[in-house]
């Protein structure tokens, strides 16, 4: 699955604000014994939640672009393709 790095730079502030909300909802709602790893790094679920919450960088940027490329994936029935 490639990613489009430009999915949050091309939206406006409000587009992109709603995107970090639906995020954060997604994040909330999901195990908690969720974990992303980046390279050597892992984050937990809360630490994913306090990053999405309060700061803007490349990590929230990256978060969000993946979780709205997985909806476009769900919405356009890409992902279902993937698994035939």
């Amino acid at each position: 699955m490639k990613i489009n790095k430009n999915i949050i730079k091309m939206g406006s502030k409000g587009i992109k604000e709603e995107a970090r909300l639906l995020t954060i909802e997604r994040i909330k709602v999901a195990s908690d014994n969720l974990k992303i790893s980046i390279g050597s790094s892992e984050y937990s679920k809360d630490e994913i939640l306090k990053t999405l919450e309060n700061e803007d960088n490349d990590f929230t940027r990256e978060i969000i672009e993946t979780q709205l490329e997985y909806l476009r994936n769900m919405a356009s029935g890409a992902i279902y393709q993937e698994l035939e």
